[in-house]
């Protein structure tokens, strides 16, 4: 029978091969042992390090490309109210069919739980030790798949009359969020280091309880331009900055001074289209899915049903000559095709279907759709109209068995893997002796002791 290691721990460097070799290899500076692995990130490959039964070191190499290109931020907006209030508005910011929305939304707590625009989801809230006297300043996450028919502005409300600030980014080429991670200052300077490879968006927020109070938000070996530090204040009360980075190692740092500043910051890491998740866990799982979406001027997207899989019936509640696509180009480009004309091999179209008011058609025989972006995402764009090639705006659902990325915090929560900042705490998380959990600091799986 084999025997394992009693750990396995994957960490992450940006140095050189030879200067990796020369720190993991057998008296280096960090001398690695069977079982342990070193990921290598350096000019775009990514390469794997380990020892051998020998006892020396072998690596396993891959080069990332284009094949899973980095997340760019299409565009943002930031805004603040400088007075107390039961909503927050911002304009939508650039963003193309497909993109993520992330908005980060700083409120205090006795404004009740903020509620959402239509289409975002809370992905969490964080920084809940914020407060001024007694009243918690949180950050909340949400997320929102861009559709072919985006609203203006986006307005979240809450209960009771409150201050509010906060940010929206459209994210391209990106399958969801990674991680988010959180630093307090408060007496002291609050600092995240964004990692290479990846990209990581930034928030920051402050109470301070008298005007003498201060606050300053930096950011150094910042490579992205399409988002640059941004202040958002509200006086003396609170404020928020938004930055990111990508592909270089980035310190964020927050700082409050006089008069007791509370203070903190998230980094949010996005991932990158079929990409595996960081953190461990990663791909795809297969699920029946289903999603309704009420066309606009003829179109609509469906961002609910995975980036692939296979249709298994499609409703509609009009007459509708409904088509389905692997791009927003391809559909762009099927525009003027007749309705009793077969489309072109190569066009893009996925499926496609004539449906009467009310009714079901089955997906028979077996249909195959998927997403062909330059940039990967979990979308499926689909055309409604009328035999002539009038717009039909009817709702359609499809049901189907679909492929979604699968994040590492959800395989953790399938697998019951707990997450724990040390072996201590993992003794008082409950975890048994000899069973693997998730170290929250050194980001890798190791058996309890």
């Amino acid at each position: 029978m084999a025997v394992f290691p009693d750990r396995i721990v994957l960490k992450n460097s940006t140095d050189d091969e030879a200067t990796i070799i020369a720190e993991i290899e057998t008296g280096g500076v960090s001398a690695i042992t069977q079982g342990e692995i070193v990921l290598g990130l350096s000019d775009g490959a990514a390469t794997l390090y380990t020892k051998d039964a020998l006892g020396d070191i072998v690596t396993i190499s891959g080069s990332g490309g284009d094949d899973n290109p980095l997340p760019t931020v299409t565009g943002w907006t930031i805004d603040s109210d400088s007075d107390p209030d039961t909503s927050f508005t911002l304009t939508s910011p650039t963003s193309a069919e497909g993109d993520l929305l992330v908005a980060c939304i700083m409120n205090r707590q006795s404004g009740g739980v903020l509620t959402p625009p239509t289409g975002f989801t809370l992905y969490g809230s964080y920084l809940s030790s914020i407060s001024f006297s007694g009243d918690l300043q949180t950050i909340s996450v949400f997320t929102r798949r861009v559709t072919s028919s985006e609203p203006g502005t986006y307005t979240w409300t809450q209960a009771a009359s409150g201050r509010i600030c906060g940010w929206v980014a459209a994210v391209n080429g990106t399958d969801g969020i990674s991680t988010i991670t959180e630093a307090y200052g408060n007496a002291e300077t609050a600092s995240i280091s964004t990692g290479a490879g990846a990209l990581s968006l930034t928030a920051a927020t402050w109470i301070y309880s008298a005007s003498s109070g201060t606050e300053a938000y930096s950011q150094t070996a910042n490579d992205l331009t399409e988002i640059t530090d941004s202040p958002m204040t509200n006086a003396r009360i609170s404020g928020g900055h938004v930055s990111a980075s990508r592909e270089v190692v980035s310190t964020h740092a927050s700082t409050g001074t006089g008069d007791d500043p509370n203070h903190g910051m998230i980094s949010i890491e996005m991932l990158a289209s079929g990409s595996p998740s960081s953190g461990g866990g990663g791909g795809s799982s297969a699920a029946r899915l289903t999603e309704a979406q009420t066309a606009a001027s003829g179109i609509t997207t469906f961002v609910g049903i995975g980036h692939s899989g296979t249709l298994v019936e499609v409703t509609s509640s009009l007459d509708a000559w409904i088509v389905l696509y692997d791009s927003a180009a391809s559909r762009t480009a099927d525009n003027g095709r007749a309705y009793n004309t077969d489309p072109a091999s190569g066009s893009g179209v996925l499926a496609e279907f004539y449906i009467t008011a009310g009714t079901t058609v089955l997906a028979t025989p077996g249909t195959t759709y998927f997403n062909n972006d330059t940039s990967v995402t979990e979308a499926i764009y689909a055309a409604v109209r009328d035999q002539a090639g009038a717009d039909v705006n009817s709702e359609v659902t499809i049901v189907a068995y679909g492929n979604q990325t699968t994040t590492s915090a959800a395989t953790r929560a399938l697998l019951g893997i707990g997450e724990y900042v040390d072996d201590a705490a993992a003794g008082t998380g409950g975890v048994a002796s000899g069973a693997m959990y998730y170290n929250t600091t050194s980001s890798d799986y190791r058996l309890k002791s």
